[in-house]
């Protein structure tokens, strides 16, 4: 079990170790697709509550479920781009599916951004009792600026030793 936390930590930060050059050194600007990169991060908000719905193909039991996840995060003063946060999933399934995790969050370009949450899933066991696992979370975003509102199609990968799932849905995140 240590081994396999360690593998999912360094896995989780390896993949966004390409985008973290961009996220220290952005500057402010504006796509032309009424993306705004401001000082407090690229939506102009050092705070930011967000939500997504979906549908979910639960990878080791063949099957379809509904899942939403929600999370506050906030831009990391000097990376603009970077934001850090808290965030919380479920599916909608017989194991009862909840998972909270810590979210990093790299907006690369105007539009998209990529995600790593590694986090505690917590799970109905096939015994009746309940279990929790060490979970790691990958997710790609592309949003669209509607005032504070951004929305936009989102894909998850969620990976840990006893799950896995992929997740296709809209992201809907507010400006606080």
């Amino acid at each position: 079990m240590t081994r396999a936390l360690i593998f999912a930590t360094m896995l989780s930060l390896f993949w966004l170790v390409p985008f973290l050059p961009r996220a220290a050194h952005a500057q402010p600007h504006d796509g032309g697709q009424g993306h705004s990169d401001g000082p407090e991060g690229h939506h102009g908000s050092a705070w930011e509550v967000g939500f997504a719905l979906g549908a979910v193909s639960l990878v080791l039991e063949d099957e379809l479920a509904f899942g939403a996840h929600a999370h506050v995060t906030r831009s990391v003063p000097g990376w603009q781009r970077l934001r850090l946060g808290l965030g919380l999933e479920s599916v909608l399934d017989e194991h009862g599916h909840l998972n909270a995790a810590l979210v990093v969050n790299v907006h690369v370009i105007a539009g998209l951004s990529v995600s790593v949450a590694p986090g505690v899933l917590v799970l109905r066991e096939d015994h009746g009792g309940w279990g929790t696992r060490f979970s790691s979370h990958f997710e790609a975003l592309y949003d669209f600026d509607l005032g504070p509102l951004h929305v936009g199609p989102m894909l998850e990968y969620s990976y840990a030793s006893v799950d896995q799932h992929l997740m296709l849905g809209l992201h809907m995140g507010f400006e606080l």
